[in-house]
């Protein structure tokens, strides 16, 4: 989270950002934490694309005025554009290096070069264009899968822990891991389903309770 100290400066970094590119941008086209940035904007025409890259530069040169770090190998762009002439626009604007795009920001002296991908990992969810919800869902479903995995002998172990102590350990430290963000990012169909399948994985593991064994359907082994 933001600490008291970064507080002050963030402010200040927000009051200058609003002077060098406007009130707008500040307020509504920028994300700003003690230890990361996230920033964009839509447009509709070539000039309105060139303002937004003028302010995202301005921007990265802001973060190095209050002597910020910015880590080439920690940041991510993505970029749709259409029209009758995109391409040439896009190539306008990016460039080609050992198989990757690259979007050019900073200055002569001192480049910064972002790659262009996707999707990209942001505050536990799968941000893209196209897709993500399902996208996060099945991130949120891997990194779950792990959990459970690291707690498996304590989650799945008869002769251990209660039943409803598993149970509690379970939605304590596993539940929250799969649920994180998919509610910010919305559900399809297709997540839904996948995270019923998971839950029913879970809890019939969890319950000690396995279809090959006992016979049960999903529906009579919760509700035992």
């Amino acid at each position: 989270g933001v600490q008291t100290c970064a507080l002050p400066i963030l402010w200040l970094f927000l009051v200058e950002l609003s002077r060098i590119t406007s009130p707008q941008w500040a307020a509504q086209c920028i994300n700003v934490y003690a230890d990361d940035c996230q920033m964009g904007d839509v447009f509709q025409s070539t000039t309105e694309l060139t303002s937004l890259l003028d302010n995202i530069n301005k921007t990265l040169m802001l973060l190095r005025q209050f002597d910020l770090i910015i880590n080439p190998n920690k940041c991510t762009a993505m970029l749709a554009i259409g029209g009758t002439s995109y391409r040439q626009v896009r190539a306008s604007i990016t460039a080609w290096k050992d198989g990757q795009e690259w979007l050019r920001f900073g200055t002569t002296d001192q480049p910064i070069w972002m790659p262009l991908n996707k999707t990209a990992k942001y505050l536990g969810t799968v941000i893209s264009y196209t897709n993500f919800e399902d996208a996060t869902v099945k991130h949120r479903l891997q990194l779950s899968k792990i959990a459970f995995g690291r707690l498996k002998r304590w989650l799945t172990g008869s002769r251990g822990l209660k039943q409803w102590q598993r149970l509690q350990l379970f939605t304590t430290c596993v539940y929250p891991i799969l649920t994180y963000g998919i509610f910010a990012t919305g559900l399809t169909t297709m997540g839904i389903t996948l995270i019923q399948k998971h839950m029913y994985s879970f809890l019939r593991q969890v319950l000690c309770n396995h279809s090959y064994i006992t016979g049960q359907t999903h529906q009579t082994a919760l509700t035992n």
